[in-house]
């Protein structure tokens, strides 16, 4: 038999999500579901990676592009703008 899933956001609604986004379509869906759910998350392209950025529409989150070499430097910078929970997604 199978259940519903329960109703209830896995996020709190004042949580600070933060997405370093590689290629692919799994960035694109993890920020969509997250606008959709009510964020504004902060996406941390990888340069040269974040191909599916093309065509999106970027006013529904803060987008910070970064080269692939850079990234650690990036930890304290999510930091200061308050991020509390960080996604790793894309090739």
């Amino acid at each position: 038999m199978m259940t519903q899933p329960e109703n209830h956001p896995v996020l709190p609604r004042d949580a600070r999500v933060a997405v370093v986004a590689g290629s692919g379509a799994l960035p694109r869906d993890v920020v969509r579901t997250l606008v959709k759910g009510g964020h504004r998350p902060l996406v941390v392209a990888i340069e040269g990676e974040a191909d599916w950025l093309d065509g999106e529409n970027v006013a529904d989150f803060d987008l910070w592009p970064a080269p692939a070499e850079r990234l650690g430097l990036f930890l304290p910078r999510l930091k200061r703008a308050g991020v509390t929970h960080l996604v790793l997604a894309g090739g």
